[in-house]
């Protein structure tokens, strides 16, 4: 039974997540889009059981896993062959580890592969072309899970209201389970990701849209709705519709991935604005009788699934060749193309259906064969394309091996300082070390040829509180030189402020700081991101104190555009030119901090110290 307005929350689930992915820094909380997809997921599958029990009395599982994999898979497999041949227009770093994307994809687990990810480098900059198949892996998941216990439920269950019951109690079982463990790994754990991805404690949405399902249903509904139904006036019902998508829209414009508020708060939120919703919208149904669903609602909605498959990998490619603006345009044409075609004619011939198209019935079956040849040939170029894509980017390449050399020559420069150091009023050797992340570490051979003697001490992923562990270890060893530069800032923390006041604090008499303000092009213009509000403070602590310079690479970095041409905007350069100019502009904007730095006293005694 097909629920007319029901296309409604398809296309506004679409919808946040296209405005999510097209501007972030405007629609901040778009990817709560997500969650309206699993609630609905969640509410939908319930009352697909609860409809079958009540026509047949018993659960067809394997028939319910042939008809969920005919709707996924098909568009998957099409949106991998699709992609694969348009990775070889942009940069290698892309195709990087690109079978083990595509593996966990067809496997249904790309969540977890992410979660295993999270530890990659290269993967905070490069993002993957299929990432977004986590909730897709996450529904397979919770189908399965979903599907065997309602089965085994159907079994044991007597009568409809019985499984109903079952349903109920089980749904809100694990809706309590999977929501308790999504709040409580939040002050278990800084990487939020891990646990937006896990089925485990994420897929609480789903399960609230379960529990919305056994006391509403689809076909079958319950009479305790019925007797809401007569009760709830008009003005009451549009109230709720209003209500519940002016909640969705707040929190569009509001929420934040990366706020503890929105894990708490945020997310279950969404989910009631989204239960309200589909409760209101099952009520219009029965309350629009003669009333038909615009043809357009229903096109939109059958395309939503196969449109969220295409439009990322599409925004990612279209990014690297043209403007916003342009490959924008051009992700939602492709999407909304390739969408089409797969609903509407490559789905109805796998499973055996006549080919429909605006009402006229096409007799493709002389297709089949050349369409079968056409998708052998994608499947072995995609196969081809994997075996031979590298491990990892160029720019993960690049870093190690900078990190080899920097490690090489470390020591041999840090005994130089000792031995030839020239010490001053408090006896603090003269030089410059730079405590840096893999920026710094990408700049290291400019400012080695910039700044003399200068030790680079650059690491992959290495935060301010990294920055602030190595100044210790080197107070300890004495083997602090006069200049301390950090530059490490690229990798956000949520407390750059207690760090940044420790490392100001720990700084000994003698010394000079300089603080590199990190850059994020993906963020530059959102005021809020965390690259820049470490920015700011940054500033802040430099006006407050004499002896701290900030070397304002964010700014220099913004008016820099021509090394920022297909990367990922936080490593400059693509390739040797743009690498070496990249090196030149870096190092100018710390010797230029330097030289600035010396025309200021070094840190006095806590009570001279403070600019007034």
């Amino acid at each position: 039974m097909r629920i007319k307005w029901f296309s409604l929350v398809r296309i506004l689930g679409m919808s946040l997540v296209l405005l999510y992915h097209f501007a972030p820094t405007i629609f901040k909380g778009g990817f709560l889009g997500v969650d309206i997809f699993l609630v609905f997921s969640g509410f939908l599958t319930t009352a697909i059981f609860l409809d079958e029990f009540s026509k047949t009395e018993t659960i067809d599982l394997l028939g319910f896993y042939r008809r969920r994999l005919y709707r996924i898979l098909p568009p998957v497999l099409l949106m991998i062959g699709v992609v694969i041949p348009f990775t070889l227009l942009i940069r290698s770093d892309f195709r990087a580890g690109i079978g083990s994307q595509i593996a966990a994809v067809i496997g249904f687990v790309t969540n977890y592969f992410e979660i295993a990810q999270g530890g990659s480098y290269e993967n905070q900059f490069v993002p993957h072309l299929f990432v977004h198949t986590w909730t897709l892996a996450m529904e397979v998941q919770l189908y399965i899970v979903l599907g065997a216990l309602t089965w085994g439920l159907s079994r044991l269950a007597k009568t409809k209201e019985q499984l109903r019951g079952f349903l109920f109690a089980l749904s809100g079982l694990f809706f309590l389970m999977t929501f308790g463990r999504f709040i409580w790994s939040t002050f278990n754990s800084y990487n939020l990701s891990s646990i937006y991805y896990a089925t485990g404690k994420h897929g609480f949405t789903f399960f609230l849209g379960a529990i919305l399902a056994t006391f509403t249903g689809v076909a079958q509904t319950t009479t305790a709705y019925k007797q809401f139904v007569q009760k709830l006036d008009t003005k009451k019902h549009i109230g709720l519709i209003v209500g519940a998508v002016l909640v969705l829209g707040i929190l569009t414009f509001t929420a934040k991935f990366e706020s503890l508020w929105t894990y708490w708060v945020g997310f279950i939120l969404a989910s009631l604005a989204t239960i309200v919703l589909i409760f209101s919208l099952r009520l219009l149904h029965d309350k629009t009788p003669t009333i038909a669903e615009p043809a357009v609602l229903g096109y939109l909605a059958n395309i939503s699934y196969g449109v969220y498959l295409f439009h990322w990998p599409f925004l990612i490619i279209f990014s690297e060749m043209a403007n916003k603006g342009i490959a924008i345009g051009l992700s939602l044409l492709f999407s909304i193309a390739f969408a089409s075609l797969s609903f509407y004619i490559l789905e109805p011939l796998l499973i055996g259906k006549p080919v429909t198209l605006m009402g006229v019935e096409l007799d493709l079956n002389s297709a089949k064969k050349p369409l079968a040849i056409i998708a052998s040939i994608f499947a072995l170029f995609t196969i081809g394309l994997s075996a031979f894509s590298p491990r990892i980017g160029a720019l993960e390449k690049d870093l190690m091996l900078k990190g080899l050399e920097q490690a090489d020559t470390k020591m041999l420069q840090t005994r130089s300082l000792v031995d030839n150091k020239v010490a001053s009023d408090y006896g603090v050797m003269e030089g410059t070390v730079v405590i840096g992340d893999s920026v710094a570490l990408r700049a290291s051979d400019g400012l080695s040829a910039a700044i003399d003697g200068v030790i680079v001490e650059g690491e992959v992923s290495r935060t301010l509180e990294g920055a602030y562990e190595f100044l210790q270890e080197s107070i300890k060893n004495q083997t602090l030189p006069q200049n301390i530069v950090i530059a490490a800032g690229t990798n956000p923390i949520t407390n750059y402020q207690e760090v940044l006041d420790n490392i100001v604090k720990t700084v000994p008499q003698g010394h000079r700081l300089i603080l590199v303000t990190p850059y994020d092009g993906r963020v530059a213009g959102n005021p809020e991101a965390l690259p820049n509000v470490t920015r700011d403070y940054e500033l802040e602590l430099a006006q407050k104190n004499s002896w701290i310079t900030v070397a304002d690479w964010h700014k220099v970095a913004s008016n820099s555009p021509q090394i920022w041409h297909f990367t990922d905007y936080v490593h400059f350069g693509n390739d040797a030119d743009s690498i070496s100019e990249g090196q030149d502009i870096y190092a100018k904007t710390v010797t230029d901090a330097l030289e600035k730095a010396s025309q200021e006293p070094v840190k006095l005694t806590m009570t001279e110290e403070s600019k007034d």
